[in-house]
């Protein structure tokens, strides 16, 4: 029998909804739009990656400011789908 826990998501606060849960490379992936105009983070979308120890989120990668309104635009009116790529080994 499974195990449930709570886990909160980083910067809870501060995620513009909808949030996207994916799964890739048998990871558990967040991805978010980060919004809050008094945070030393620009509007942007970032994405983290649940540890191994299932506890913790630790951030991937954040995308470049100039792309956080096309994706809020895009995301608003249509299904955002997420692809991921690049080496995880070392996260």
């Amino acid at each position: 029998q499974g195990v449930r826990s709570k886990i909160h998501a980083p910067m809870r606060n501060f995620l513009r909804t909808p949030n996207n849960l994916v799964e890739w490379d048998r990871r558990l992936i967040l991805v978010a739009a980060i919004e809050k105009s008094k945070l030393n983070v620009p509007k942007s979308i970032q994405m983290w990656g649940l540890k191994h120890s299932r506890n913790a989120w630790m951030e991937l990668e954040q995308t470049p400011h100039p792309l956080y309104p096309d994706f809020i635009r895009v995301s608003e009116n249509e299904e955002v789908e997420v692809d991921g790529f690049g080496d995880t080994e070392g996260n």
